[in-house]
């Protein structure tokens, strides 16, 4: 296939905009709607824990989708950690997609990040992708909420 054509080009971008990507997000979520049943309640969620000044000190952030929360983004400031927030703001954005109508959850994350916290909530392992990043596993993680 040629590189460049009559009316198209391909090109490299290292660094593509959210412009780019969410038109990307949008197309495919269309299609989606007309083969999958897209659900109309798909959105996003967020509980976060901020310093005195506002600055973001921790949080979540999730996506719900087809009766599912998944885990897009799960961080606590060091100085935080081990005192219960994590596990609180787990609990509140599971109670959060409850209410919305998900009965599951599901995350990825690292050997090397928090797998025995995600454990310790209930989250199992349902599948592996060794030596990403090399000499690591990546591992994806469920947990039945109802």
């Amino acid at each position: 296939m040629p590189e460049t054509s009559k009316n198209h080009t391909i090109s490299f971008d290292p660094n593509p905009t959210q412009k780019d990507i969410d038109f990307f997000f949008r197309k495919i979520s269309s299609e989606a709607e007309t083969v999958a049943d897209f659900p109309k309640n798909h959105n996003m969620i967020g509980f976060f824990i901020r310093d005195n000044e506002g600055n973001i000190a921790g949080g979540v952030i999730g996506e719900i989708a087809w009766q599912w929360l998944y885990i897009l983004y799960a961080w606590l400031r060091e100085d935080l950690r081990n005192q219960g927030y994590g596990t609180l703001l787990m609990e509140k954005a599971e109670s959060e997609a409850i209410k919305q109508g998900c009965g599951n959850s599901y995350l990825q994350t690292f050997d090397t990040q928090a797998p025995g916290f995600y454990k310790k909530l209930g989250y199992e392992v349902y599948g592996t992708l060794d030596d990403i990043p090399p000499g690591h596993t990546r591992l994806y993680m469920k947990k039945k909420l109802i």
